[in-house]
């Protein structure tokens, strides 16, 4: 699998003539996955067991690669100048968390992107010359992610199946936009491995209202302005949640009155930053 460029806040390095490669560095490498659990036990009375009272990553994802000036017209250009230096160091190194997406020949985990920064950048000089950089890219994370989504129009108490195919087991909020198409107590439910997640109620919804429930951010919002007024008590404020787990990625939403849901939701992906 190979690398053949990255993009960093929606720029292409190969836009900026520079190309990935790993100076002076031996065919294989080790890659973090990310991988790192710190667990805490308590001894069981009367057992040689522990018991796990908690865990969690002990470790965001961290690449090291070298970047160097290719100038297709000119083979002779290969010296990074002051000012392309410069425009490195401010798209690179910065104390904000951006995307950051390898591109590989392949085509390959296309749909998988990471959230971080340059958190240590170094010339690589040859006699006196700077050919290139070696980055330091630290994700947010201990994982990377891919967007998901659906979109269902929904008849008076129908039910679709969502599969949810996530890296980690556990719990995923999605952000909703649902158009009411019938006025009434719209109720929406989810169930998973016949467990009711989320059973969301919202009363007096009016026909062709359209809301917005972020389950993340918790929030939700109406773009009629008669029930925005009453919309905070007419909500039972069960967010609506989804469930992967290492067998199973099913979820089943059901509604009761006719309505248009679209979803969008992130999903870990737990496959390291292949570079």
């Amino acid at each position: 699998m190979y690398v053949k460029d990255f993009v960093y806040d929606d720029k292409l390095a190969s836009d900026y003539g520079l190309a990935i490669c790993h100076v002076n560095s031996e065919n294989s490498m080790n890659i973090s996955m990310g991988s790192n659990i710190e667990i805490e036990t308590v001894k069981q009375n009367d057992t040689q067991q522990n018991l796990l009272i908690k865990s969690n990553y002990t470790e965001v994802l961290s690449v090291t690669f070298d970047v160097i000036k290719i100038n297709c017209k000119n083979e002779n250009d290969y010296e990074l100048s002051a000012n392309e230096i410069e425009f490195i160091m401010k798209w690179l190194n910065r104390k904000e968390m951006k995307i950051f997406q390898p591109i590989y020949e392949n085509g390959d985990y296309s749909d998988i992107y990471y959230k971080g920064t340059f958190t240590n950048i170094q010339a690589l000089s040859i006699q006196g010359k700077i050919i290139g950089m070696t980055l330091t890219f630290t994700s947010d994370s201990s994982y990377g992610y891919t967007d998901a989504f659906f979109d269902y129009e929904l008849s008076t108490n129908d039910e679709i199946e969502i599969y949810v195919d996530s890296s980690e087991n556990g719990y995923i909020y999605p952000h909703l936009d649902i158009d009411i198409l019938e006025s009434g107590t719209f109720s929406l439910q989810v169930k998973f491995e016949e467990k009711v997640l989320s059973n969301i109620e919202i009363k007096n919804c009016i026909a062709n209202e359209h809301l917005t429930i972020d389950s993340k951010y918790k929030y939700i919002t109406t773009d009629n302005q008669e029930h925005r007024s009453t919309l905070p008590n007419d909500f039972n404020y069960d967010w609506v949640s989804l469930e992967s787990s290492i067998s199973n990625s099913l979820n089943q939403i059901s509604t009761n009155l006719p309505c248009i849901i679209k979803a969008t939701y992130t999903l870990p992906r737990k496959v390291g930053i292949l570079v």
